[in-house]
């Protein structure tokens, strides 16, 4: 019982760092897309309240898309805040 537990407690910590691993790509590509689209000025700002935001990965994969889809950085900073 007691090695079943230890067992489980590795499995449920190796999955949280394999999602936290995965949100911090995902951030980090946004900010790179934002970068090459509008500029570092407006990336360092988007991604900062974009870190605040968190939503995980799900979010954070349709908000790249976005990332890559936006006309402006206040197109971005809408969708950004509509997700919220």
């Amino acid at each position: 019982g007691r090695e079943e537990g230890i067992e489980q407690g590795r499995e449920e910590g190796r999955e949280e760092g394999r999602e936290e691993g995965i949100e911090r790509g995902l951030l980090e590509s946004i900010r790179e897309v934002l970068e090459l689209r509008f500029g570092a000025a407006a990336a360092t700002s988007l991604a900062a309240r974009l870190e605040v935001a968190g939503g995980g990965v799900q979010r954070l994969r349709r908000l790249r898309r976005e990332a890559i889809q936006a006309s402006d950085p206040a197109a971005f900073q809408r969708l950004l805040e509509a997700a919220d």
